[in-house]
């Protein structure tokens, strides 16, 4: 199995964090590093690759006007703005060989090879995205990270070291223009496991803690090494999902006492923690708007505050409500369905 980090870290900035990405085993960045910039990381240890588009080109691509007069341009992102290519095209795949040689001579080990999905919106592009991996690897070398990709994956495979698998349990959606969070099928690279290094790219904002918690805890299980985002643009930082903790309500136990003013107070023993029964309270924004409240992820702060106690102590609801209208009356609605599914789940 070829190199596979413990931790890595993406910043797609103008001016990427150096502090952050030098905790990781490998960083992921747009080619705006200097060399300087480039030795430092690697100096405490820090592989450092470039961002490399091989299936779609940027709006600003000075080479646009020649790509679209060769035919290569098959349509553009409704969601990016940059424009779908065709692989097969000579043109595109010189071009991208003269860059990625250019950004080796600076000092990247390798790159993050973006856009592969091209392949699944262009079936008849797959061939040409395989070529341009496999001449990538042969003809300029280097590590090579493919993101996503899953319809040439498993011809790309013997030419890569490493598959990406971005939005594995969270992404952005554009229509609603907010982060939600969406399990998607982990099937089409679990079977290069041993094979290739698995990586998993979500996103959360900072404000959202159960979001990216909830993310890396399904990374973790199914085996991939994850980061999560705090933005779609991946430019205004993220976390290590393995610092990665759950934002968690402070319990608190009231001092059971006894005996008159005039005696003092002595405390009686608190009894074992499997014997006291934990009633949280829980209300939405019509009483405490917290900033990470979010319809469509309410399970997963549940989950974090209180739902994962249930099976080692005794759980139940001390008191929940509020008006039942607007956002309070979604939140409610949820918070009952939520409960009926762990008395069936129980068996009640």
């Amino acid at each position: 199995m070829p190199w596979a980090p413990q931790r890595y870290a993406v910043d797609y900035s103008d001016t990427p964090n150096l502090t952050h990405l030098a905790q990781a085993d490998l960083a992921i960045v747009q080619p705006v590093l200097s060399e300087e910039g480039i030795r430092r990381l690697e100096g405490g240890g820090t592989r450092v690759i470039a961002y490399l588009t091989i299936g779609e080109a940027e709006p600003d691509d000075p080479a646009l006007a020649e790509l679209q007069a060769a035919g290569c341009i098959l349509g553009q992102n409704p969601n990016w703005g940059s424009f779908y290519v065709d692989a097969r095209c000579p043109q595109w795949q010189d071009l991208v060989l003269t860059r990625a040689r250019a950004l080796r001579n600076t000092g990247y080990a390798g790159f993050l090879l973006d856009t592969v999905d091209t392949a699944e919106l262009f079936p008849e592009t797959k061939g040409g995205l395989v070529e341009l991996i496999r001449r990538l690897q042969q003809e300029v070398g280097g590590y090579l990270v493919q993101n996503r990709g899953f319809a040439v994956l498993e011809s790309t495979a013997p030419y890569i070291q490493a598959v990406m698998y971005e939005d594995l349990s969270t992404r952005y959606d554009f229509a609603l223009g907010q982060y939600v969070y969406h399990e998607q099928d982990p099937a089409p690279v679990q079977a290069y496991r041993g094979r290739l290094a698995l990586l998993a790219l979500d996103y959360a904002p900072a404000d959202r803690p159960a979001l990216a918690w909830r993310a890396c805890e399904r990374a973790r299980a199914l085996g991939f090494v994850g980061y999560v985002a705090y933005d779609v643009n991946l430019d205004a930082g993220g976390a290590f999902c393995d610092e990665v903790t759950p934002l968690v309500h402070a319990v608190y136990l009231p001092l059971i006492i006894q005996g008159k003013p005039a005696d003092g107070l002595v405390a009686v023993r608190v009894p074992p923690f499997e014997r006291i029964l934990y009633l949280p309270h829980v209300y939405g924004p019509d009483v405490y708007n917290m900033p990470y409240f979010d319809a469509s992820d309410l399970p997963a702060i549940w989950e974090v505050h209180f739902g994962r106690m249930a099976g080692r102590f005794p759980l139940g609801i001390g008191e929940f409500g509020g008006s039942y209208e607007g956002k309070d009356r979604v939140w409610q609605d949820a918070f009952v369905v939520l409960c009926v599914s762990a008395v069936k789940m129980d068996g009640g």
